[in-house]
């Protein structure tokens, strides 16, 4: 076996991992522009596109800010330029559009390169759509919005399988978008229609703060439905949390005040969450975040809720939502009524070893941990769609209609909360080894990444070329990194240099922008010259084994997945989290 090579130093080896997270992002837009450009989703075992839930070209706008971030200048040229010369809305295709991730990836992902490039025609877009799915959506009584619309017709419904009822993580994910369009443009009826809905929420007085997946928009009323922070429940706690923090606490002190009633709904809905939904595996003491049968208001005096012991991968963005709040001061209120049994009890304040902030972050942290473990328990090494967790055998095993894994970003993003939070290099570690599982696994060599139909398939991928290989894979465990640090240091300080200025070098599509009036060499702008699309390089590892692969990327891997893991390995001034906002599909709003 030949030996190991001499481990770089920790700068050095983040460096590298952030320089191989780049390169994904870019070999994830090559297939995408390359065979699925203008359609929503890239197939990319079959090098073909096809339209989604939006049916507007969703994987470009949703890429948008993460190609900033990725200082990839000639792919958001790319991805730019499509959006500002074919994203249109109101076509006769556009109906049965999804106001949920519509609202959440297309107006998102132009509000994130708006924030980030300062490209008004961005926000103008943004602006457009949001006014069209909420006319449409709006059409009850109540304040609450329906969840299909068509953007030609006007028409809007909700499907009679759930009779006629909205989730409410439809209900409760609009908040962000909405407000930070209206003190933009000064359009505040966007903003009331927002509030309306939570306040509707409110008014509903669900004691403890945990809401069933759906709610009727005509009647008003809440549904006997599962509690969970999985589908269709779980942003809606998000959202909970980060309205207040859209808000600077002392610039925009009076604002954030008049939200002060969502972030106690919110303290509110952590209690309930913590207090009634973790529990333990009986085995290793494993803490998971089960899911209720029905909400507590619904049952009989004397009934207990039925706990139902699984858990979906999307829960795991409960750590990082838990962590944020304690970076903040929310998701506890001292002075509130503990129960001897809830799990602040004894707690008094916010700090202190033994205070609020720290038992959040514990908890936090102990979480994450659970859903690294749905990832270190697989074959591929990446998590299953959902795990139930048994009192006997092996505690949490994949769900046998939920093998498969859809490459969702959750887990990534409790890592960068709590990384941020702790600077625990644990924590930078697990991302590295789940990207080296989706390089293993989901690469696809022609362009692209793809979801998986079993998450414990069986079958061990060798590492592509492009990574080092991990001490004990082999003989090819002697692998070091292809590209030498040095390279990839001038290439970062030639970018930097290139787009100096006042703001971060980060966020430089628009100063390239500027910097062509000028006169400058302006590299953003190559594709845009350019009579076809750029064209990507495919790997030169050639085809690889894709019986376990579903043939489809979702746009959230790359405005997710691979953002996420491109954060964890910058710096800390990459979008500080005291100054950016991020919706539930990573798109970065600056605090008002």
């Amino acid at each position: 076996m030949a030996q190991s090579p001499p481990p770089l130093p920790e700068e050095d080896e983040t460096l590298l991992r952030q320089e191989a997270v780049r390169r994904a992002i870019r070999h994830a837009w090559g297939g995408y522009t390359r065979y699925a450009r203008g359609t929503d989703d890239l197939k990319p075992v079959s090098r073909s596109g096809e339209e989604g839930l939006c049916k507007m070209g969703v994987t470009a706008v949703d890429s948008l800010d993460t190609l900033i971030l990725a200082e990839l200048p000639e792919e958001y040229a790319d991805a730019r330029d499509w959006v500002l010369k074919s994203l249109s809305f109101g076509r006769e295709d556009q109906e049965d559009i999804n106001v949920f991730e519509t609202m959440i990836r297309v107006v998102g992902g132009l509000l994130g390169a708006h924030e980030l490039s300062g490209d008004a025609r961005m926000l103008d877009l943004a602006t457009d759509l949001a006014r069209r799915l909420v006319t449409a959506a709006f059409q009850d009584g109540h304040g609450l919005p329906r969840g299909t619309v068509g953007l030609r017709s006007g028409k809007s419904y909700n499907p009679a399988w759930v009779g006629g009822a909205s989730s409410t993580s439809e209900v409760g994910t609009l908040q962000l978008e909405l407000t930070y369009i209206a003190r933009k443009t000064g359009q505040s009826d966007l903003e009331d229609l927002a509030l309306g809905a939570i306040r509707h929420l409110r008014r509903l007085n669900v004691t403890d703060g945990l809401y069933p997946i759906y709610v009727h928009p005509g009647t008003g009323l809440l549904m006997a439905a599962p509690v969970t922070l999985g589908a269709r429940g779980d942003s809606l706690y998000e959202y909970l949390l980060k309205l207040p923090l859209l808000f600077h606490p002392e610039r925009s002190a009076a604002d954030r005040r008049a939200v002060d009633w969502v972030g106690g709904m919110y303290a509110r809905s952590a209690r309930g969450v913590l207090d009634r939904l973790l529990l333990h595996s009986a085995a290793s003491g494993m803490p998971y975040l089960a899911e209720q049968s029905r909400p507590v208001m619904m049952l009989k005096p004397q009934q207990s809720p039925q706990l139902v012991h699984k858990m979906d991968h999307l829960v795991c963005f409960a750590p990082g939502m838990l962590a944020l709040g304690a970076l903040h001061g929310l998701g506890f209120e001292p002075g509130a009524d503990v129960p001897e049994s809830g799990f602040f009890r004894g707690v008094e304040g916010w700090d202190g070893d033994r205070g609020a902030r720290a038992r959040l972050l514990n908890i936090s942290r102990s979480l994450v941990d659970t859903c690294l473990a749905m990832y270190d328990t697989t074959t591929t090494r990446l998590a299953p769609e959902i795990v139930t967790f048994y009192s006997s055998g092996l505690e949490m095993r994949p769900n046998h209609d939920a093998r498969h894994c859809l490459l969702r970003p959750e887990t990534v993003e409790s890592l960068f909360v709590l990384w941020r939070a702790t600077h625990d290099q644990r924590l930078r570690d697990a991302a590295w080894s789940i990207f080296t599982a989706l390089e293993r696994n989901a690469r696809v060599w022609s362009g692209g990444y793809s979801s998986l139909h079993d998450a414990d398939w069986g079958k061990t991928l060798p590492v592509p070329t492009a990574l080092p290989t991990p001490d004990g894979d082999g003989d090819a465990a002697s692998r070091a990194w292809p590209w030498p640090v040095e390279e990839v240091r001038r290439g970062n300080d030639a970018w930097g240099k290139r787009c100096s200025g006042d703001s971060a070098p980060t966020w430089c599509a628009q100063r390239c922008d500027d910097a062509e009036e000028e006169g400058q060499a302006a590299p953003a702008d190559a594709a845009a010259v350019a009579a076809d699309p750029p064209v990507f390089e495919p790997d030169s590892d050639g085809p690889r084994d894709t019986r376990n692969m579903r043939d489809h990327m979702e746009s959230f891997f790359m405005a997710e997945t691979l953002k996420y893991l491109l954060l964890i390995f910058s710096d800390d001034s990459v979008l500080p989290l005291d100054q950016y906002v991020l919706n539930t599909e990573a798109h970065p709003l600056g605090v008002l």
